[in-house]
């Protein structure tokens, strides 16, 4: 099969079969380290909100006035 120019259903289902050719049975390990590099077998659900309160990370300006707004000097990334 050429994957240059596959339909996205097609390349989904081959993606499918080669990972489901790879599954291996879940296994109990210890966490450590046991653990390490492998992938788990069903969905982690956290008992309470982390955190409980809502929450947003800022990273940017603010800027008030009329337009335009200049830059006094060149900002360095």
């Amino acid at each position: 099969m050429n994957l240059r120019h596959v339909a996205w259903d097609a390349a989904r289902a081959a993606a499918h079969r080669v990972g489901s050719a790879l599954r291996t049975p879940a296994e109990h390990v210890e966490l450590a380290p046991g653990a390490l590099g492998r992938t788990l077998a069903l969905d982690v659900q956290a008992h309470a909100a982390i955190p409980a309160h809502d929450t947003s990370a800022m990273d940017g300006w603010v800027v008030a006035g009329d337009p335009p707004w200049r830059l006094a000097e060149p900002l360095r990334a």
